[in-house]
């Protein structure tokens, strides 16, 4: 990677107002994605909070200007050359926040409400090629719109220019330079060494790399003959064509159950995710009727010091193959879901979208290639969020009703314990059907 954002790569072509670039392998996934559904908000990213306290509400927007002058991501949108996406980043932008009033928002306020209202923003679309990527809607309460009133702060930004990290670096360095511009005092924010633009260039370079070749030998070899579909059971015949409606199911883990699994991983020599791994295998195992699976695993893909702080999609997935033949016990099934993992962390570095088209499975657009399952695991914290000047926050959780695999299942957790929250597609399957699985 360059080690300085004020040269472009050399596929760069700089104009008097933009800097082209080539869009990455997991830009490029998702601008195809978008071309078949464009109406789809499936790859939006949204976080709401509700702030209670004296907003200075254009500190915030001083603030949000300066975070696009940081971030190149934040001022990015997609065009087609010869049929290939490319970034088109500008050199400089302003973006309004959306304001407007709410008849109460404050503590007291139902929350069911509040995520109506949030739920409608992060379903808007985004048109990857003629708009900001980013919205930013503020909403106070009808106190005469006046800046003691409670506000509603809702962020959506397009997956395409953002993954779940980034968002946590948006709303942090949001925070800081709103309190800088509150407190009239100059912040030092890190420099950044690169945008995002050098780490796409780069990843393309990388790709006939020798580590790159090697990796892509591991997985063919890891890959080969593996099913095309898991075929669990539904409530509805597959669509022609992936809809992304979806829905979640959340269920809490007591504290107890939760050290009971890190206990057990720990005699195992494993670890919570390969607990967890080893448990929902043996569920879809049941369910299918199959032994041979493919799960999906996000990576967060920063493992270089220069894109920890970038806001951009760094995302990959791995794509875990658990054998369950011969009627494992569960303690061998922890053993082989071990290895597997390891394997496969041990081999990171092909992104997914070369990958496909490496192997180039019979492509169904009924359903997504290699897995249509996932597991993520996630630790929360909290505690890497700063607190804005005189501000009170908290997050308001929301549903997106949008799925993007068949099933997926997501464990956070914290010093409270654990959650489970199934995001099922609802063209497939009914609620009462991921109750049963879930429980």
């Amino acid at each position: 990677m360059s080690e300085s954002s004020s040269t472009p790569p050399e596929t760069a072509t700089d104009t008097d107002s933009t800097l082209l670039f080539p869009a990455s392998f997991a830009q490029q996934r998702l601008w195809f994605l978008h071309k078949l559904i464009p109406d789809s908000p499936a790859y939006n990213i949204a976080m709401a909070r509700l702030l209670t306290g004296p907003l200075n509400t254009a500190a915030l927007q001083n603030a949000l200007n300066q975070l696009l002058e940081r971030h190149e991501t934040l001022r990015t949108r997609f065009t087609s050359i010869d049929d290939e996406p490319m970034q088109v980043v500008a050199k400089s932008a302003t973006l309004l926040i959306d304001t407007d009033t709410l008849e109460q928002v404050d503590d007291e306020t139902d929350d069911n409400s509040l995520r109506q209202k949030i739920n409608t923003l992060s379903a808007a679309p985004f048109d990857l090629e003629n708009e900001s990527l980013l919205r930013i809607s503020l909403f106070s309460s009808a106190i005469n719109n006046s800046e003691e009133a409670d506000h509603l702060l809702v962020i959506v930004i397009h997956h395409i220019i953002a993954d779940a990290w980034s968002l946590d670096i948006l709303f942090r360095e949001l925070v800081q330079l709103y309190n800088s511009e509150c407190q009239n005092e100059l912040i030092e924010l890190p420099e950044l060494p690169i945008q995002y633009g050098d780490y796409a260039d780069w990843q393309l370079e990388q790709v006939d790399s020798g580590t790159q070749q090697q990796q892509l030998e591991y997985w063919r070899n890891q890959l080969a003959n593996a099913p095309a579909v898991l075929d669990l059971p539904t409530d509805r015949a597959r669509p022609g064509l992936q809809s992304y409606n979806g829905d979640t199911l959340y269920r809490e883990l007591s504290a107890e159950l939760s050290s009971q699994v890190q206990a057990f991983a720990k005699q195992s020599g494993s670890t919570y995710f390969v607990v967890m791994l080893a448990a929902y295998s043996a569920l879809l195992s049941r369910y299918a009727a199959a032994t041979d699976l493919v799960i999906g695993t996000p990576m967060s893909g920063r493992d270089r010091e220069e894109v920890s702080g970038l806001i951009g999609i760094f995302l990959n997935t791995l794509a875990l193959r658990i054998d369950l033949d011969a009627n494992p016990t569960f303690n061998e099934l922890v053993q082989r879901a071990r290895q597997s993992a390891f394997e496969a962390f041990a081999n990171p570095d092909l992104p997914f979208e070369k990958l496909v088209d490496e192997l180039q499975p019979g492509r169904d657009m009924s359903y997504s290639p290699i897995f249509q399952t996932m597991l993520v695991v996630h630790q929360a914290d909290d505690t890497n969020q700063p607190d804005m000047v005189n501000i009170k926050s908290r997050p308001i959780p929301f549903e997106t009703h949008t799925a993007k695999f068949d099933l997926t299942l997501f464990v956070t957790q914290s010093s409270a314990g654990s959650s489970a929250i199934f995001e099922y597609n609802t063209d497939l399957f009914d609620r009462t059907t991921i109750e049963r699985m879930l429980s």
